[in-house]
């Protein structure tokens, strides 16, 4: 029962997440200067779907032709849900698709003589036709992990559709149930290396969490048997909490301590995800790094529009302290190598969504020295290919 009232209170507020990570990303496109002439949409908490449609609808009408930024993430939105809605606008009520599917199920005697049967897909086989970024078709995979324990198995975790896992080196592929159910974002993946049928899954897309796509996020979940099955850990949420994850490190000496970075801070767990305890209150933090050698030291990073920074922690999360900032960001990404287990590096993107800098640390994150600025890189990070300058290969191998 305490499954279905979550699915219920997730199912009905999702509207709400969809539409409120749209208007931020509306807000993040105008400067300050410029939002003073932009009216933000109102949408009441009540309002169904075509009461929402056509106050969208007005605010973009409004809007100059090159400058509906967030019009593109509506109209994804739109799409999204006008297959979905009842004829008078409401939105569905999960609870009640939920308690049809396991009533189904449970019907095993429904035909068991069609259960004798081979049976076989014939199709459609067809690929959406491709012509660029517009194409219907187009997904996104946030994160690709392989089992350390099992270096054929491939798993990726997409924008919308869950999870999905290789067995033979990317050959084929399988959508595991349960995280395809609820079209679950997922931002990130953790195997453990003692234990290759232990995985824990971030659910919720954070990478594309200011697009107008919903997060999808019910919090972190965790499979004992490679998958097959779920269940949801103690680190849960709502939908209509506003919460993401963005980051899954399982300890590599002890399988029951997790830790877990997201919208609100860091969390962690020392009985394999049962309880949990807040140990970074911070907002907004995009990523998460332990050192190759040392497990008590771990980096975590925000994503904000304007100074973000970087914390660490070197007792194992107890204690954290700010080691970095960067103004005039809109996020860092944060990586280590085991080649040189005391270096962190930290890219930052700029607030126009473009290349900022590129940062290192070679004493676990005790002193920085920029290696890389826009002022002096090409913008690796744009649209273009080699982004501002054709010499892109030698840009990179000159910052690495």
């Amino acid at each position: 029962m305490e499954k279905l009232n979550y699915l219920r209170a997730g199912s009905i507020h999702l509207i709400n997440l969809t539409l409120a990570v749209l208007i931020i990303t509306i807000s993040l496109t105008y400067p300050a200067s410029a939002q003073n002439d932009v009216v933000i949409p109102q949408i009441p908490k009540n309002a169904n779907f075509y009461e929402t449609v056509d106050s969208y609808n007005k605010f973009f009408d409004q809007l100059p032709a090159d400058k509906k930024s967030g019009w593109k993430q509506f109209k994804r939105w739109e799409w999204l849900w006008q297959q979905r809605v009842e004829p008078n606008g409401d939105y569905p009520d999960m609870i009640n698709i939920y308690r049809g599917i396991k009533n189904y199920m449970d019907k095993q005697n429904f035909n068991e003589s069609m259960l004798a049967y081979d049976w076989t897909n014939i199709g459609p086989f067809s690929d959406p036709p491709m012509g660029g970024y517009k194409s219907s078709g187009l997904g996104r995979v946030n994160i690709v992990r392989i089992n350390p324990a099992n270096p054929q198995q491939i798993w990726a975790g997409t924008a919308g559709g869950g999870v999905w896992v290789s067995d033979d080196q990317c050959d084929t592929w399988r959508n595991l149930p349960f995280t395809s159910f609820l079209s679950l974002g997922v931002s990130d993946i953790a195997i453990s290396a003692n234990n290759e049928n232990l995985v824990f899954v971030a659910t919720g897309d954070a990478d594309g969490s200011q697009s107008g796509m919903a997060p999808n996020s019910i919090g972190l979940i965790k499979s004992t048997d490679g998958g097959n099955t779920w269940k949801i850990t103690g680190l849960s949420y709502y939908l209509n909490e506003n919460k993401v994850l963005s980051k899954v490190i399982i300890h590599p000496d002890d399988d029951n301590t997790i830790f877990v970075s997201g919208w609100n801070g860091v969390y962690k767990t020392i009985d394999g995800g049962d309880t949990w305890e807040q140990v970074l209150n911070k907002s907004s933090l995009s990523d998460m790094e332990m050192h190759p050698e040392n497990p008590d030291i771990l980096y975590a990073s925000t994503r904000t529009w304007g100074t973000n920074a970087i914390y660490a922690t070197y007792d194992g999360g107890e204690n954290w302290e700010t080691v970095h900032t960067i103004g005039s960001t809109a996020r860092i990404a944060l990586s280590t190598t085991l080649s040189n287990p005391d270096a962190i590096f930290a890219l930052a993107a700029s607030r126009s969504r473009n290349f900022h800098s590129i940062w290192k640390s070679e004493d676990t994150g005790e002193n920085w020295d920029a290696i890389g600025t826009y002022q002096d890189t090409p913008n690796i990070l744009g649209y273009n290919n080699g982004g501002d300058s054709a010499d892109r290969e030698n840009t990179i191998l000159h910052l690495l």
